[in-house]
């Protein structure tokens, strides 16, 4: 368990947020659609547009982060994003939907953006990883009980049904944000005001560090995007085998993520942790397509499930080996816009992995997945000399921020 103050502070808000985030992740669509009366055409742009402001607040979010307090951006952001989910009830025009959809995404940026940055400045050097782990343990289970809820109303599938599940998804950032007030005050640091706004960008060890995860993160996109399509497309296997492998790695992710972390509070140690992830997502990648293989359903539903454990065997260590490289490296001053670079890369990748991941995997069959395995390889293997030389680079300029203090 988080434990007592601050750490349990944000685990709470993170639970009761994330349960929101689960509702409307399975309603918004059915909300738009049935409701709002939105075409499918229609729904990707208001979502694509969300995404795109999402990208454009990240880098002023991590800059302000540094100069303000992080937990004042975190807190206001979060209460911003009831008021905005709010106002999804009452809105009738396209037009309409799509700005208050680029204004949630613009505080959205700004939530985690912000949330990343109070994540390093409370959890310190040696518990912002572990810290990091438990909230994402919580963050699983919130998710899967908020779609659990939202599934539950879906059946109903009435205007006023899915109405209630928005407010609902408001009411608990409304809630998370409350929760937050409880934190203590985090101060901004003394040096953050005299860094330039475009430190973190002219890091390009940083910055390309930063690609390197966001591509390993495309394993993300293997489950929430290609496993559908693919055990639909290629596969003899029922469809609820694409719930049994999401339930599966959320488990796993709660039981196991906080004791998959330990050892990572360093950047070297994470990135052969990453290293070590490549491997398990790679063999992962090499069973997935092996379910095309049987027409019997029980048996390609078996394959699945064994490349799904596998898959999030590998997740585990890739992400707690990101958390340790893009929270060890920055200085302590410039956290903010440091993680403002690690959170854009992988917002990008948000947006176009899915093309690439379906076109690449479900277009190309076993030779795609083989391909996708044999990147995450690479990615692993050139992971490990860059974050040495990072190191170099990070070791001279906190040693110049310690001497510019000292002389202050």
């Amino acid at each position: 368990m988080p434990r007592p103050g601050t750490e349990r502070v944000l685990a709470t808000s993170t639970l009761v947020n994330t349960i929101g985030n689960g509702i409307f992740a399975v309603a918004a669509v059915l909300y738009f659609n049935q409701v709002l009366l939105l075409s499918p055409r229609n729904i990707a742009l208001v979502f694509a547009i969300s995404a795109l402001a999402e990208i454009v607040a990240t880098f002023p979010a991590g800059y302000i982060s540094d100069r303000v307090s992080p937990r004042l951006i975190s807190l206001g952001a979060t209460a911003v994003l009831g008021l905005l989910q709010i106002s999804l009830i009452g809105v009738r025009s396209f037009a309409a939907i799509a700005v208050i959809m680029a204004l949630i995404g613009l505080a959205d940026g700004f939530s985690r953006t912000a949330r990343s940055a109070l994540i390093a400045r409370v959890g310190g050097s040696d518990g912002r990883v572990r810290l990091r782990a438990y909230l994402r343990a919580v963050t699983n289970v919130g998710m899967a009980v908020g779609a659990a809820i939202g599934g539950l109303a879906i059946t109903v599938n009435t205007p006023t049904a899915y109405r209630a599940l928005i407010a609902v998804d408001a009411c608990t950032y409304l809630v998370a944000a409350w929760i937050l007030i409880r934190l203590e005050h985090v101060p901004v640091h003394p040096q953050a005001h005299s860094h330039r706004v475009t430190m973190a960008l002219r890091d390009w060890r940083y910055v390309c560090l930063s690609l390197l995860m966001s591509v390993m993160g495309l394993h993300y996109l293997v489950l929430d995007i290609v496993l559908p399509v693919w055990v639909v497309l290629h596969t003899s296997a029922p469809k609820y085998v694409i719930a049994l492998v999401f339930i599966i790695n959320t488990v796993v992710v709660a039981l196991l993520q906080v004791r998959a972390s330990a050892g990572t509070q360093e950047p070297l140690a994470s990135a052969i942790a990453v290293r070590q992830s490549s491997f398990v997502l790679c063999a992962a990648c090499v069973i997935y397509p092996l379910s095309a293989l049987t027409s019997v359903g029980w048996v390609a539903a078996a394959v699945l499930c064994l490349a799904g454990f596998v898959h999030v065997i590998g997740e585990l260590r890739q992400a707690a080996g990101s958390w340790g490289i893009g929270f060890g490296l920055p200085p302590e001053s410039a956290q903010g816009q440091y993680q403002a670079v690690w959170g854009f890369n992988s917002s990008v990748s948000r947006m176009v992995g899915p093309i690439f991941l379906v076109w690449l995997c479900v277009e190309h069959g076993f030779l795609g997945w083989v391909t996708l395995g044999i990147v995450f390889l690479v990615v692993g293997a050139v992971t490990v000399p860059l974050v040495k030389s990072a190191l170099v680079k990070s070791a001279l300029v906190k040693s110049a921020l310690a001497e510019k203090a000292l002389a202050e």
